[in-house]
């Protein structure tokens, strides 16, 4: 593998997480701000990428469906591509907290109306969506690596992730003891330490969609053209 490779698939995400746990636990008032406000962690700089990385993510698929030449193609790309657009929708809780900032209003009374945070329903989405990224991304292209198929060749992630997961684990791991260890005075974002780690999947997610959008070839292609 190319150290380009090693950038895009590890490197970059690494290190760009990993500045934004030394900003909370920097204990400087401005850099924790501009990581995660306290008055609303959503209008931070760790939530914004995430929300600009699904944001990215959806168009991929978007883009991918408006040039696709075959329905079931097509379909699977916008069924995807609205699924991640509903992922944006719920994390920016329907754009309530930007409508709450642009009037002055009290966050306090700002109104929880996504779907994934009621209840135990958040920590049942994180437990299911763990399940699957070492399903997908680890045993997957282990068990079918010798497999010559042609729907396994188009679906198979490569091996690279297995490392961008790794780096995901461990920095989610030096977050939580960070926060452990050595919590700010001010430790308001304790409750919200998985959101690194969220952000590394997020990038996860749409290394895999580019990479499948735009480098594998539908394998009904040949037999519908």
């Amino acid at each position: 593998m190319s150290f380009k490779q090693h950038f895009v698939y590890w490197i970059f995400p690494t290190t760009v997480v990993s500045l934004l746990i030394a900003m909370y636990f920097s204990q400087q008032p401005t850099l924790m701000w501009i990581m995660a406000p306290e008055v609303n962690r959503e209008l931070g700089l760790l939530e914004s990428l995430q929300h600009l990385l699904l944001l990215i993510m959806a168009i991929v698929w978007a883009r991918a469906a408006w040039k696709s030449q075959i329905g079931t193609e097509r379909a699977l790309y916008i069924l995807i591509g609205a699924g991640t657009a509903f992922v944006l929708l719920e994390e920016l809780n329907y754009f309530t907290h930007y409508w709450w900032a642009i009037n002055g209003w009290d966050f306090d009374t700002l109104p929880g109306i996504n779907v994934h945070n009621k209840g135990d329903l958040s920590d049942n989405f994180k437990d299911a969506g763990d399940i699957f990224l070492i399903g997908f991304f680890v045993l997957f292209p282990l068990a079918a690596a010798r497999i010559d198929n042609a729907w396994v060749n188009y679906l198979r992630p490569s091996r690279m992730f297995i490392l961008a997961l790794i780096c995901a684990l461990l920095t989610s791991r030096m977050a939580h003891f960070l926060e452990e260890s050595y919590a700010p005075e001010n430790n308001y974002f304790s409750a919200n330490i998985g959101e690194y780690r969220e952000l590394f999947v997020y990038w996860i997610w749409l290394l895999y969609s580019w990479i499948l959008t735009q480098y594998r070839q539908w394998p009904l292609k040949a037999k519908t053209a």
